[in-house]
């Protein structure tokens, strides 16, 4: 009998033991609050990053003993151009970034911002577009794509003089590269110059126009000397994606993935009707202030001009820089949904 409980009290004694060396720590772990460092590539309080705003907002609430997503700040903690390298090295934890802004590092990224320009967020990731773009981000850069919140806004054109039809030949438009290709297939020659200069180029007559992203065209004030907005719109897509280190995403307990997982694929619904939304109200409101449409006189006439534009873009952006070994996949599912022959 005394052996019995001699023994009983030595598998007590072992149980407790095995509690505190392993069941304890992963009990710690679960509970143990992360914290993720985030930049963006212009401040969070930029119309473009509306729904991010949202987004990080409902993560942190949701359980803020858990998950916290600090947002750092933007261009002026880390240039936007130097951003995805900071990922890379670890010296913060995730990035919301256009692909324009890190192409140079990747090419091939540049092939969803040109699909966004006419297939919604949420038709792009169904079609596999979102699944390649993670594998080649994983394999090139050690970066994972989670998602997009900010898509669909157009690429509008202010000139200052009315045009008959949807032809640029002759006037002098301030472009950025994503730009860049559209205007030319429009006959335009492309000026650059930095940004702060655009609106005393165009009060010169230095520029007979600008490209800018439709979200963007109130904060510069280029309504004020531009009186018409130039038809087709550019179709390029501001796809601006969440990006986070692999190795770091894929070691995160699965219970944080999910929070910031979930509550990304659940708006990302929103994203198109929202951007529409907020392009149409601009566009109202240079109407309203007396802009007048220009170029395109019919509505075949801007689609017609339209799919030249997709196609240049394409060619330029995607089918000339990007690499040989996935050029045919995305090819497949980007020009189908583009429309391109």
């Amino acid at each position: 009998m005394e052996r019995r409980r001699s023994h009983g009290w030595f598998l007590t004694l072992m149980v407790m033991i095995v509690t505190v060396l392993f069941v304890s720590p992963a009990l710690a772990q679960k509970q143990e609050k992360i914290t993720l460092k985030i930049v963006y590539e212009q401040p969070i309080t930029d119309r473009g990053h509306s729904l991010f705003k949202v987004w990080q907002e409902k993560v942190n609430a949701i359980n803020p003993q858990r998950l916290n997503i600090q947002y750092l700040g933007a261009y002026e903690v880390i240039p936007t151009f130097e951003q995805v390298a900071a990922l890379r090295k670890g010296s913060v934890d995730m990035v919301v970034a256009a692909p324009t802004f890190y192409s140079g590092l990747l090419p091939d990224a540049m092939a969803v911002q040109c699909m966004g320009a006419a297939v919604p967020v949420v038709e792009t990731r169904k079609r596999g577009m979102v699944a390649l773009m993670d594998e080649i981000h994983r394999k090139k850069l050690g970066v994972t794509v989670l998602g997009a919140l900010w898509s669909g806004d157009h690429h509008v054109i202010l000139v200052k003089k009315a045009l008959p039809k949807a032809d640029l030949s002759g006037l002098k438009i301030r472009a950025i590269p994503v730009q860049q290709p559209a205007v030319r297939t429009m006959g335009g020659t492309v000026t650059v110059i930095p940004p702060e200069e655009a609106y005393t180029a165009l009060q010169s007559g230095l520029l007979d126009g600008v490209a800018s992203p439709s979200a963007l065209v109130p904060d510069y004030r280029y309504d004020e000397i531009a009186k018409f907005i130039y038809y087709p719109l550019i179709p390029m897509s501001s796809w601006v994606p969440l990006l986070m280190r692999a190795d770091h995403w894929d070691g995160l307990p699965p219970d944080v993935k999910k929070l910031i997982l979930d509550n990304v694929l659940e708006m990302e619904p929103q994203v198109d009707s929202f951007f529409q939304k907020m392009e149409q109200g601009i566009i109202d409101n240079l109407v309203k202030k007396g802009l007048k449409k220009t170029g395109a006189a019919t509505e075949a006439e801007d689609k017609e001009a339209t799919k030249k534009v997709v196609r240049a873009q394409w060619k330029a952006f995607v089918e000339d820089r990007a690499d040989p070994a996935f050029l045919p996949r995305l090819n497949a599912i980007g020009k189908p949904a583009l429309g391109i022959d």
